[in-house]
């Protein structure tokens, strides 16, 4: 036992170092070393003259469709998501609280859709997109092929942008398989997303704007 430690340990500082350098690197990408690269004070989704946007939606739990309508409404303290059916029932209903110390407020579920696991996910994915990072260049990369194109990274996420900070990807970032998206967007010239796709395998949530 004595003679396979010291393989042991090497083969172990070598697992250790292969994940340190995953982790800080993405394929296609590289850190932002001054200015000239590219410069970007804030990546946005909601623009701050955002005051609402309705949206088609679509909600697939393990193979359930629910339809109809969210609205998606900034008050005075809070981002306000309420999700109702065609028929106006209505699905959900979450307050997000401006200031990040506060817990979201969950004001109505559905109770087939009163489940922790789904509760949390809604709380975690929409604070993902009202709840934004403050990033500067050193957390900043550049596409190598197109400076266009860039991330940010925060906490284990990835938030792919243009040079305009306005998102495309929120992704998360893993070290032993390929970097998994959990929020797709596709921005327009108005202070919202036109579409935002929330992608759980199965369970997943589809927002088209409507105008």
């Amino acid at each position: 036992m004595f003679y396979f430690r010291p393989i042991f340990v090497f083969a172990l500082s070598i697992i250790l170092l292969v994940a340190a350098i995953s982790s800080c690197s993405v394929v296609g990408y590289k850190t932002v070393l001054n200015s000239d690269d590219i410069n970007i004070a804030t990546i946005t989704i909601f623009d701050d003259d955002f005051e609402k946007a309705l949206y088609k939606t679509d909600i697939n739990i393990y193979g359930n469709d629910l339809t109809g309508i969210t609205i998606i409404k900034k008050t005075d303290s809070a981002m306000r998501v309420v999700s109702v059916s065609e028929l106006g029932m209505k699905y959900f209903d979450f307050e997000f609280p401006y200031n990040q110390q506060e817990e979201p407020i969950v004001h109505y579920i559905m109770e087939p859709l009163n489940k922790k696991l789904l509760v949390n996910m809604i709380k975690k994915d929409f604070g993902l997109l009202f709840y934004l990072p403050a990033v500067n260049n050193t957390q900043l990369l550049v596409n190598i092929d197109d400076k266009s194109n860039t991330l940010a990274k925060y906490n284990k996420l990835l938030y792919f942008s243009d040079t305009t900070g306005d998102i495309s990807y929120i992704k998360k970032q893993r070290i032993f398989s390929p970097n998994k998206t959990i929020i797709t967007l596709s921005q327009s010239t108005n202070p919202y997303p036109d579409t935002i796709d929330i992608n759980h395998s199965k369970i997943s949530f589809n927002f088209v704007a409507l105008k």
